[in-house]
């Protein structure tokens, strides 16, 4: 699991998501805005597979984690993100836009040449993913 994707760091959100075929609610999760490549937060990942298991066992289609992974501040758990979704799409978007563009220029001045089309191919992404957004 990598907090990096498509040439910038993923954001952080609480969000659904499907483990083992079971719908699991409230889950702390890194996302692309770019790939949509989502994956439950690295430092809760077992404790979401241990209650997803026993969900299963007895036979639930759905669970909600919210009290049951023993997570106090979930800003604590999003420190490392360089943005955290909470319900902003837009300013989501402008913040992965702001950051990408300050890597680009990193990645210009010391000549990374993969880098900078990853993060070109990013911008281009976000900014149409902007345009959709703000109408």
């Amino acid at each position: 699991m990598s907090n990096f994707c498509c040439g910038a760091s993923k954001v952080g959100r609480i969000s659904s998501v499907v483990n083992e075929d079971l719908l699991v609610h409230q889950v702390p999760v890194l996302y692309c805005p770019v790939c949509k490549d989502v994956e439950v937060h690295p430092d809760i990942k077992a404790r979401v597979d241990m209650l997803t298991k026993h969900a299963k066992a007895n036979g639930f289609s759905e669970l909600f984690c919210q009290g049951k992974l023993d997570i106090h501040h979930y800003d604590e758990l999003f420190e490392n993100c360089s943005t955290v979704d909470r319900g902003n799409q837009q300013g989501v978007v402008q913040s992965q836009i702001d950051i990408a563009l300050g890597l680009l220029t990193f990645a210009q001045s010391i000549n990374d040449e993969i880098w900078e089309k990853e993060l070109k191919d990013r911008l281009s992404a976000l900014s149409k993913k902007d345009l959709t957004n703000s109408k």
